[in-house]
């Protein structure tokens, strides 16, 4: 179920206040962060990289749900010719802050709430479906879950990290409104109050999938790593 919408709303002015000061600063605290997102020539993410499975081309969409400012992925692959598309919610505001100290970052990030994805982009569209750090802050990520799913081509990757219970964490300020865990019998839970969802179940349909954690420099992270079946 998605949370209310005067919820998702009373956080926006927080979100934005971090990305404007993030910015306009070139990184607060973390300048290296701002660098590499601008730099044409980083890396796509190995480990994203390494468990895209063999597409039949050398041309790969990947889909960045969530993106906020300016991609994190890295935009150059040795093995794949790359087309990143990178979706959020207040990608206007953020283009915005980007133009007030005229940086133009090698891809654009473009307006979409992630329940909209498929109406936007239509289904089997995608090699890879990828969130950071974002699906906690939207609406409804279930849904988000499915539709990623559902972008995606036969065999495309889909490839979801989180940060442990962060709604928790953040006592629910700013847009922190979910919270992602692993259980006992290795499930992708998400949660708010009394619900509770194993995604890993939900795709089941769609998604062969493998969840895992591990201890970041931020804390514990949770990964949901899976490819879309071929029927």
């Amino acid at each position: 179920m998605a949370i209310p919408a005067n919820i998702w709303l009373g956080g926006v002015n927080y979100e934005l206040g971090f990305w404007r000061q993030y910015i306009h600063s070139k990184g607060a605290q973390w300048p290296d962060d701002f660098r590499n997102r601008l730099d044409p020539k980083r890396p796509l993410n190995p480990k994203v990289e390494n468990a895209i499975r063999d597409t039949g081309s050398r041309e790969i969409e990947i889909l960045d749900v969530g993106s906020g400012p300016i991609t994190s992925l890295g935009y150059v692959s040795n093995k794949f010719d790359i087309k990143i598309t990178a979706t959020d919610p207040l990608a206007e505001q953020y283009s915005t802050f980007l133009d007030e100290v005229g940086v133009t970052p090698p891809v654009r990030t473009q307006k979409c709430f992630g329940e909209n994805l498929l109406d936007q982009f239509g289904s089997q569209r995608f090699h890879v479906c990828y969130s950071s750090n974002a699906l906690d802050h939207s609406l409804d990520p279930r849904n988000i879950l499915r539709a990623m799913a559902l972008l995606l081509r036969p065999h495309g990757l889909l490839y979801v990290q989180v940060h442990k219970n962060e709604g928790e964490k953040a006592r629910y300020t700013g847009l922190h409104n979910w919270n992602f865990d692993r259980d006992e019998n290795n499930n992708f839970i998400l949660w708010r109050g009394e619900e509770k969802y194993k995604i890993n179940e939900d795709l089941s349909d769609l998604v062969e999938s493998q969840v895992s954690e591990s201890i970041t420099s931020d804390g514990p992270e949770i990964f949901l790593v899976g490819h879309r079946k071929a029927a």
